[in-house]
């Protein structure tokens, strides 16, 4: 069974194209904002493993405003692959980093990213917006 292996929150996602490493600039504990309303800025990754790559299967993404509306979501196709020499008990994963731009932020609350492999959630994963000072 699929599971997350790894989830956090940053400033912003890179990828090395020497070592196809993704990885998170400036992780963090929760957003500070100076005002609300505002449009804000941010990132997660996260890994999945246990992931059986002989079908296709979809990775879906979801991020909620305290009051569980949606603010961005997307699916992300993972295609069928032949991993050759793979054993049969081998484990495939997948990283996958997200930029979440331009989130509109109304008030202090708790933001929820919901992470569902072929439509099973995985876990949800929570940060809080806090206004500076």
């Amino acid at each position: 069974m699929p599971k997350v292996l790894f989830f956090e929150y940053g400033d912003a996602v890179t990828y090395n194209r020497e070592t196809k490493n993704i990885n998170l600039k400036n992780t963090m504990q929760k957003i500070v904002v100076d005002n609300f309303p505002t449009l804000y800025t941010f990132s997660c990754n996260f890994i999945i493993t246990e992931i059986d790559c002989k079908t296709n299967n979809i990775v879906k993404y979801e991020l909620l405003s305290g009051n569980k509306k949606v603010l961005a979501t997307d699916n992300i196709e993972l295609k069928e692959r032949q991993i050759p020499n793979m054993k049969d008990d081998a484990v495939y994963g997948v990283s996958i980093g997200v930029d979440f731009r331009n989130v509109p932020i109304e008030s202090q609350q708790k933001l929820t990213t919901n992470i569902y492999f072929n439509n099973d959630l995985l876990g949800s994963y929570y940060i809080n917006v806090e206004k500076k000072g």
